[in-house]
Formats: C-alpha cells, sequence, structure tokens
C-alpha cells in the first residue's frame, strides 16, 4: 500500500469510495434528508474538486490502482474526510493516512479537529483523537466533536533526554 496525494484526475474514484463506505456504514442511522444533502451536495465533484485543490492535505491510500482510503483537509487544522473502502476496514489504511497527514501538517498547527459521526468516533480513538465536546444532533444525525492535539507528536523530534 502507497500513501500518494490526490489528484484533480481522482476526483471521481474519490466520490466513489466516500460514497461507498458512507452508504454501508453511516446512511443507515441517517435521514434520507441528510444522506442526500451529503451525497449531492458534500459530495458533489465541484465541492470536491474545491475541496483537493485548495492546497490542504488530501491523501490517498492505493495498492495498485485502486483507491483503499481517503484523507481530505478542509482547512489547516480541519479534517474534513477520512474514509476507508468498507472491504478493507481494520487493515490500519485509516492510521497510515492519518500518521503520513500529520507530517504534512503546518508546523504552527497545534491541534487536529474533526466532526464524527456515532460510527467513526471508535476508530478516531484509536488514531489518538479525543472528544472535544458534547455530541450533538443536527438534522437526525448524532455528531462528536473531537480533536487531535500534535503536542506529544511534535515534542518526539524534539525532546532530548538527559541522563
Amino acid at each position: 500500500m502507497k500513501i500518494e496525494p490526490i489528484y484533480k484526475s481522482d476526483v471521481l474514484s474519490v466520490i466513489d469510495l466516500i460514497k461507498e463506505a458512507f452508504v454501508e456504514s453511516i446512511a443507515p442511522t441517517w435521514s434520507d434528508d441528510a444522506i442526500d444533502v451529503f451525497i449531492t451536495t458534500d459530495l458533489s465533484e465541484a465541492k470536491m474538486l474545491t475541496l483537493i485543490t485548495a492546497g490542504h492535505i488530501c491523501l490517498k491510500a492505493v495498492e495498485g490502482s485502486v483507491v483503499l482510503g481517503v484523507l481530505i483537509f478542509s482547512s489547516s487544522s480541519k479534517l474534513a474526510h477520512l474514509f476507508v473502502k468498507p472491504s478493507e476496514y481494520m487493515k490500519g489504511i485509516a492510521r497510515n493516512l492519518f500518521s503520513a497527514a500529520i507530517r504534512l501538517v503546518d508546523e504552527n498547527t497545534e491541534y487536529i479537529s474533526l466532526t464524527s459521526t456515532d460510527f467513526a468516533v471508535s476508530a478516531y480513538e484509536k488514531i489518538g483523537f479525543q472528544k472535544s465536546a458534547s455530541a450533538f444532533k443536527f438534522n437526525g444525525c448524532v455528531f462528536q466533536p473531537m480533536v487531535y492535539w500534535l503536542g506529544n507528536f511534535r515534542l518526539a523530534g524534539k525532546v532530548e533526554l538527559i541522563s
């Protein structure tokens, strides 16, 4: 498996992967209206191209020509999408994507935030995210704000132990 940047030419395969994972794992707990908004608005080709070309971190995990997972930031410190092909769950793909991403985050960024669905909270916690506020309901869907503090990651490469 390789971790590579997402390019404009990848947009349709990225959308397909996100839709597949969303429909299988998240959509069953969402209202029809919320599903429609996510698929038609958030995953529109125009919106995804805007995210991919905005200059933020956008990575894909690939095996040959098959996209196994995607990670897309919507700002320098906001993780917008982290999806893995359902047949590839529990194989470390999300962790590998996130590990690659934090090495690319601007050195002045103190933390990475996201808003998780119920389905993904435990996966994000395994990566190192923590709940940062109470969960909330929006359009009938439950969301959990989470944060990953970069302090420990950044210190690991700079701390010198003194004997």
